[in-house]
Parts: C-alpha cells; sequence; structure tokens
C-alpha cells in the first residue's frame, strides 16, 4: 500500500473506531482517545467504571480494519467509589 493510501486508511478507520465508540458506550466515549496506525488502534483516557472500559475495547474490536488494539484507559474513580474500595477490606474481614 502507497504511504498517502496507508496514512488515507489510518484517518478512516480512527473516524470509525471512534464512531462505533460513541454508538457503544457514549457516556464514556467524551473521555477516550483513537489513533491508528497500520490496522493497531490506541485507545487513551479515563472511563468512570470497568464496564465502561470493556465497552470502549468491545467496540473498537468489532471494526473491519483494527488488527490490533493498545488499550491505555485507565479507571478514575468517583468519591464513593474510593471510599468503598477503602471500606470493602474492613468489611469483607468481618464477614469471614
Amino acid at each position: 500500500m502507497k504511504p498517502n493510501a496507508q496514512l488515507q486508511a489510518d484517518a478512516q478507520l480512527q473516524m470509525d473506531v471512534g464512531d462505533e465508540i460513541k454508538r457503544e458506550a457514549n457516556a464514556a466515549a467524551a473521555g477516550i482517545g483513537v489513533s491508528a496506525a497500520g490496522g493497531v488502534v490506541t485507545l487513551t483516557g479515563t472511563v468512570a467504571t470497568n464496564a465502561e472500559k470493556w465497552a470502549v475495547v468491545r467496540a473498537a474490536q468489532r471494526m473491519h480494519g483494527v488488527r490490533l488494539i493498545a488499550e491505555e484507559i485507565t479507571i478514575e474513580l468517583g468519591e464513593f467509589d474510593a471510599e468503598t474500595t477503602e471500606a470493602a477490606p474492613t468489611a469483607v474481614s468481618r464477614h469471614v
């Protein structure tokens, strides 16, 4: 494939993946960046939950032309989630 054609294919793949993520995980999509090079799609950014993260990855996996996904998405816990995470070990130890 010629270099210019590859650039066009990468740009189209990037747009297609971004559109699919918006359809699948519209709330999470706002914090996600997408780049593509030679069929390798890189997903970056933050989401609120693990479910949102995997919805984004699944959306990208469905797209024709995606050969590999480099997932660099982080989960940013909100206040409630952070409190629950800190309290969980104590709660579990009391019930064991």
